[in-house]
């Protein structure tokens, strides 16, 4: 019940904090519907049906998609805030590249095992890491140093952990995949701000 307070209050701050610092409206509106989702997700155990449950987490896990992030780096283009669209961009970038590389020579299953007849198949039905959980926390280094408030750090900081849960919900991915790609977004995102910031 605290933890659906404090949503409901982040949830009520978030809109005055992101007109102060002059974002795009829509950034916000992006940002306000995944928190209406993640809110609906935390009724959802309780109200709704498993069909529909996994509809919600399915929406969590959508943070961490490649869709996703190249929106965020356009909001932030059209916002003019280039060195952060910037870092993201390379934090995707860099983020792809590993995660074929050590999905490719480390293949390793997914829980919910699939075939594959070619190399991006294989690559694609590979669990480890999970490059899901790599971009949320990559975002999350980001946006987090972006706006060095600790609002943002304990608010993407949530998002980055239900996106990784998500992914094990789902049967993507097990623990040590999502803890690896905490770790390898944890990575990229600081060095994407050591060379760019």
């Amino acid at each position: 019940m605290m933890l659906l307070l404090l949503l409901f209050l982040l949830f009520m701050s978030l809109g005055t904090s992101l007109k102060k610092l002059g974002l795009n409206q829509l950034l916000l509106s992006s940002i306000l519907l995944r928190i209406r989702l993640l809110l609906k997700w935390c009724f959802c155990k309780m109200l709704l049906p498993k069909r529909m449950l996994m509809e919600q987490v399915q929406a969590v896990s959508g943070l961490g998609t490649f869709v996703f992030n190249v929106i965020l780096v356009f909001i932030f283009v059209l916002t003019k805030n280039f060195s952060v669209a910037l870092s993201l961009f390379l934090s995707l970038v860099f983020i792809m590249f590993v995660g074929f590389f050590v999905k490719f020579f480390f293949f390793r299953p997914r829980p919910d095992k699939q075939k594959f007849r070619s190399l991006l198949e294989k690559v694609d039905a590979s669990s480890f890491p999970s490059v899901h959980a790599a971009r949320a926390v990559a975002v999350l280094v980001i946006l987090g140093l972006f706006f060095h408030s600790f609002f943002w750090w304990f608010f993407l900081s949530v998002l980055a952990f239900l996106v990784g849960l998500s992914r094990i919900i789902l049967k993507r991915h097990r623990l040590i995949d999502v803890l690896a790609g905490f770790v390898l977004g944890f990575l990229v995102g600081f060095l994407v701000c050591f060379l760019v910031f």
